[in-house]
């Protein structure tokens, strides 16, 4: 599909820090560029630092009533927001703005701006509202505490530190209110990492597609496993496509592959997962559904026919020398 030629979409973070912006821009994106388009983050505390540094960047940094730091803020932010205009103008299809943007006036001057150098530009909000302190907490020391504006720094003051940032944006910060911002704000509000999602003016087939992507998405770790499934009639004949049952040998893998989860329920990856939780997808090939029969009283089971391997056509059946 070509997407050169579509039209541009700015996607612009909104929250307070440590509430997943930059995860979501950055899943977001790697998402946007696996289905084709020409999509890039760009993100203000990127710029901050290659501009101010590090060093100086501790709280105090993001106090509002800091003014020369305040004026630091806003050339990193118009710095970020020039390339990100750039990019749109030589060929992106979509670009996302991570940063706070906490008030409403910030906001709005990003609205305006975006509108006078591309008129034709859709700008859709992704703002992140968090309140429960466990998952901030976490957030705090898994990613932040790892960022360069604490590196060598003890993860105690780092932690305080970065509680007290969080403080000093809580004194400024707006949600996002179409009353004030207007009635034709288009914005998505995700809700304690998806507990609930809000949207208002979303459109058209992409942001369609977003809002589904953002639907779906954990910010919880999970472990993955990626299962074949066992050996069949046709695979022990080398036989291409068909639709046949399990051997022998195929049973006794799959007798193996129940006491594997089975043992990680008790002991392993899945340990601190329950039932409900636990999720098999599985295509309706007959081969497939032998493999995870005996599962299917400990785990929730899906059969999905788009997992089905492609049909061969006419080599169906036939042996790969019969193909060749």
């Amino acid at each position: 599909m070509d997407k050169t030629n579509r039209q541009s979409l700015v996607i612009s973070l909104c929250g307070l820090p440590a509430r997943g912006k930059t995860y979501l821009s950055r899943t977001l994106n790697r998402y946007l560029v696996w289905l084709g388009y020409n999509a890039r983050v760009f993100n203000i505390g990127h710029y901050r630092r290659s501009i101010v540094g590090t060093s100086t960047c501790k709280a105090d940094f993001f106090d509002p009533s800091n003014e020369e730091a305040n004026a630091a803020r806003e050339l990193c932010a118009k710095e970020a927001f020039e390339d990100l205009i750039n990019f749109l103008k030589t060929g992106g299809n979509v670009a996302i703005f991570d940063g706070t943007n906490t008030t409403a006036k910030r906001r709005m001057n990003i609205r305006k701006q975006l509108s006078q150098e591309l008129p034709e530009a859709e700008l859709i909000w992704l703002e992140s509202i968090c309140n429960d302190d466990v998952v901030i907490e976490d957030n705090i020391k898994k990613a932040k505490l790892n960022s360069p504006d604490y590196a060598g720094v003890d993860p105690e003051q780092a932690a305080t530190d970065f509680r007290r940032r969080i403080e000093n944006y809580q004194r400024v910060y707006e949600t996002i209110d179409s009353k004030i911002e207007g009635d034709d704000i288009s914005y998505i509000k995700i809700i304690d990492i998806g507990r609930q999602i809000l949207m208002r003016n979303i459109n058209g087939f992409l942001p369609c597609k977003i809002v589904s992507f953002l639907m779906n998405l954990h910010v919880e770790d999970a472990p993955l496993y990626l299962v074949r499934a066992g050996e069949c009639t046709n695979t022990r004949e080398n036989r291409i496509g068909g639709d046949t049952d399990l051997t022998e040998e195929g049973k006794q893998y799959a007798e193996m592959l129940k006491t594997f989860f089975e043992e990680e329920k008790k002991r392993g990856d899945l340990r601190d997962f329950k039932p409900s939780q636990i999720k098999i997808f599985t295509s309706t090939m007959v081969r497939a559904n032998s493999t995870v029969e005996r599962m299917k009283q400990d785990f929730q089971l899906f059969h999905m026919k788009n997992l089905d391997e492609i049909n061969v056509g006419l080599c169906d059946g036939m042996t790969h020398e019969q193909v060749r």
